[in-house]
């Protein structure tokens, strides 16, 4: 399990690569929108951020949890541990129906979302 202070770290190292600025003008303090991310942005830090913990995440977690440091915090605490099989990426999402979307978890919802998403931005 990573700590807060790992966590924070890998994350003003993303932001940082996604501004092209160096690490120690990222605050850790200030807000993702301040950074001027752009929404694909966010998405791809969050499955960067999955793979990175080997941890299924919800995709709105940079909106919940709105700074590096409040993110890193909950990311390290227990409740946010219990590590959860990530999916299998697919290269080119199979076509999903309204009915499959019915029958799915949130969490399946969200984690086809994402996919598609980044599928969107390739």
């Amino acid at each position: 399990m990573k700590t807060a202070a790992e966590i924070e770290a890998w994350l003003i190292e993303q932001v940082a690569a996604i501004l092209s600025v160096p690490a120690d003008e990222v605050d850790p303090t200030e807000t993702f929108d301040s950074f001027g991310l752009a929404s694909r942005d966010a998405v791809s830090l969050s499955g960067d951020l999955e793979d990175y913990l080997q941890q299924r995440l919800s995709p709105t977690l940079l909106y919940q949890y709105p700074t590096i440091r409040a993110l890193a915090a909950h990311l390290a605490a227990p409740a946010a541990a219990a590590p959860a099989e990530l999916p299998v990426p697919a290269t080119r999402a199979a076509p999903v129906s309204e009915q499959t979307v019915a029958e799915m978890s949130d969490e399946e919802a969200e984690a086809a979302l994402l996919r598609k998403l980044l599928e969107l931005d390739e």
